[in-house]
């Protein structure tokens, strides 16, 4: 088959992969600041964490996403939807 030079791909994930992540320990964030730095899209659950290593967390997980460009979404308590620029993140709830 012919390659269609009008054909662009718009997003293409690494594999299709969604990560969801439900770290216990603020150790954890370099393992899914990883992630986000392969380009992963990231569901993080801290529901497992006390209220400081879930805030320390956050906070190195926002840095991370910040650097790629991500967005960082709440989707539930306690719950984050990361995800590169290129996918779109669309809310019903009201």
């Amino acid at each position: 088959m012919p390659h269609d030079s009008n054909i662009i791909t718009i997003y293409q994930s690494r594999a299709g992969k969604i990560f969801i992540q439900a770290p216990m320990r603020e150790q954890q964030a370099l393992d899914i600041a990883s992630l986000i730095k392969e380009g992963h899209i990231v569901v993080l659950n801290l529901e497992r964490c006390g209220s400081v290593e879930s805030q320390k967390l956050l906070d190195f997980i926002s840095g991370a996403s910040y650097a790629r460009e991500y967005k960082m979404n709440k989707i539930a308590v306690s719950t984050y939807l990361i995800a590169p620029p290129e996918v779109a993140i669309i809310s019903l709830i009201d």
